[in-house]
């Protein structure tokens, strides 16, 4: 771009890119399944079908527990989707000393070590949805 910003993109079916972070180190496959997530994502938040604002349910506290009994510990949840009755949360946690990140719902989970790149290149629902 011309003011030096760096990405990556896609242009079909959806023209999209991923800007910043550490997007240009990322593999090809995680790439294309990012952007596969993140066009079903978008498409169903404008169709009504995602919620992103919902006070959360009983999920929450079974997907904390869930996390914590893998070996999780100080998960903190972010941003939160339900799509239909279940519910998927993004979030940050320490696998002892290491950083993770992710995005997971009671059935299952995405986590990551905090210093591979798809943890700042995308939101990890992006991973978990294109999965």
């Amino acid at each position: 771009m011309p003011d030096g910003t760096r990405g990556r993109g896609f242009v079909g079916p959806l023209t999209w890119s991923f800007l910043g972070g550490r997007v240009n180190e990322v593999g090809d496959e995680s790439m294309l399944t990012a952007y596969a997530g993140w066009a079903w994502l978008t498409a169903s938040i404008e169709r009504g079908m995602v919620q992103t604002n919902f006070a959360p349910g009983r999920d929450r506290e079974a997907l904390l527990d869930r996390l914590y009994e893998e070996g999780l510990e100080d998960v903190k949840t972010g941003d939160s989707y339900k799509i239909g009755s279940s519910e998927i949360y993004e979030f940050r946690a320490f696998r002892g000393d290491a950083p993770v990140c992710g995005a997971a719902s009671v059935e299952s989970a995405l986590i990551q070590n905090l210093d591979q790149p798809e943890c700042t290149a995308f939101p990890a629902v992006y991973l978990f949805l294109g999965a």
